[in-house]
């Protein structure tokens, strides 16, 4: 759910905005705009992450220079370029395997898999074996959570291409947190199943298909059809993906907001109604209007008035 996700992160800002105890409250909204935007593909985002990403490097805490680090590390893997890439993750790696490694932010263990494929596209082995031995390590530490077990296992079957170690792991995918972790996971397993067993790679490709278009996941989607033409299977554009403008383009929570303000609700009654913060509904409605095209609440209610109609004569 990349545009809630969006939404929420900027509400945090929002809200940082009214704050007087610094940037680190908001490190991990930065970093989630970022990956927003480099799973959706958003040029003017991206823009905007590196600008974040050049803040926080230059800041005189260790936590948010990583933070800014890790964000630039991301989007220079996402651009092609591993240079880069490596150069911005370079203390991260050099920090692995300490008693508390002070890893990217914002500490998520399906990190380690993140960083593990930005080090394999750039070929350094060396420090992705390093980031497998950290993973490895963690998964003894943390006998009592599964997680960091199948982390550990999956990204040993990466490092080493080993498809019967990489179907198995695939195996626990559900058990991954988060719909991008899973189908990121299973883009894994169907890159290096592609060497041995052409037909578990496409099914593997098609769900990580599947579970990248539900959640908005567009650069990802586009990545996974190319792979798939690459083996001479060709895959409609999901019914899931969203256009970008229109009524069609808005999210269930964006419509949800929309209904409301339309009916003449204030951003705080919303808020109230929905269950969320008033930021958050002033973001899903700012959205709302880029993808309507409108600047205003009264244009938002003769369009919402109009589709009522329109919907009401159909029926």
């Amino acid at each position: 759910r990349l545009a809630d996700a969006r939404a929420d992160a900027e509400a945090a800002l929002e809200l940082f905005d009214e704050a007087v105890d610094g940037p680190s409250p908001v490190k991990h909204a930065w970093y989630v705009l970022a990956a927003v935007a480099i799973h959706t593909d958003d040029r003017r985002a991206l823009a905007a992450a590196a600008g974040s990403a050049a803040a926080l490097r230059a800041d005189d805490a260790l936590n948010l220079r990583r933070t800014g680090d890790w964000i630039a590390a991301l989007l220079a893997d996402a651009e092609g370029d591993g240079a880069a890439a490596v150069a911005a993750a370079a203390e991260t790696v050099a920090a692995l395997g300490t008693p508390s490694p002070k890893f990217a932010h914002p500490h998520d263990a399906s990190d380690l898999l993140a960083l593990l494929r930005l080090l394999l596209r750039a070929e350094d082995r060396e420090r992705a074996a390093a980031v497998v031995a950290e993973s490895e390590r963690r998964a003894a530490l943390n006998p009592e959570f599964p997680l960091f077990g199948f982390l550990a296992r999956h990204a040993r079957a990466l490092l080493e291409r080993d498809p019967e170690a990489m179907r198995a792991a695939a195996e626990g995918v559900a058990h991954l947190p988060g719909t991008l972790v899973q189908a990121l996971a299973l883009e894994d397993a169907a890159d290096v199943l592609v060497e041995h067993d052409r037909d578990a790679a496409v099914d593997h490709f098609d769900a990580a298909l599947k579970a990248y278009g539900e959640a908005g996941a567009d650069r990802d989607v586009a990545r996974v059809r190319r792979r798939l033409r690459d083996l001479g299977v060709r895959r409609r554009r999901l019914a899931s993906t969203r256009p970008v403008t229109g009524w069609a383009g808005l999210t269930d929570a964006e419509l949800a907001v929309v209904r409301l303000v339309a009916e003449g609700a204030t951003n705080r009654q919303a808020a109230q109604r929905l269950f969320l913060s008033p930021h958050t509904v002033s973001s899903h409605l700012r959205h709302a209007f880029e993808k309507l095209t409108i600047r205003s609440r009264v244009e938002l209610a003769m369009l919402y008035a109009e589709r009522e109609a329109d919907a009401a004569r159909a029926g």
